[in-house]
């Protein structure tokens, strides 16, 4: 199933309201992140966020402004990386295998989204 295609660079609008991304993605948005804010070229609440949309089935592609010329010039191998140690390989791949998908035209893999909890301050708050 395609859905939109959505370019995010992680917002204020979504590090504001964590779980904006929930009801599109539950209809059957696409949603793309820049591998900037995955290895947190855009900002420490950027990354996080960014990597709690992946944890949470919110983020669909991975994608930079790299080419075949420029591409160890990019980020995108990074945020592969990034992700493969944080949110482990099957998801990195899953991701990578989405952004071949997209180029080629075809249908990605959506795993069911999940809200995200907000997290306590010192369990507490």
């Amino acid at each position: 199933m395609f859905g939109l295609l959505a370019n995010l660079n992680v917002t204020h609008t979504f590090l504001e309201h964590i779980n904006g991304l929930y009801k599109p993605v539950k209809k059957g948005a696409t949603v793309q992140l820049s591998s900037d804010s995955i290895i947190g070229k855009n900002g420490k609440p950027a990354k996080k966020a960014a990597m709690q949309f992946i944890e949470h089935n919110l983020a669909h592609v991975i994608a930079s402004g790299a080419s075949l010329d420029n591409y160890k010039q990019y980020s995108l191998r990074q945020a592969y990386n990034v992700i493969t140690k944080e949110k482990g390989a099957e998801t990195s791949q899953l991701l990578m295998q989405n952004a071949e998908a997209t180029f080629n035209g075809q249908g990605i893999q959506i795993l069911p989204p999940e809200r995200i909890k907000k997290t306590k301050f010192l369990g507490i708050f």
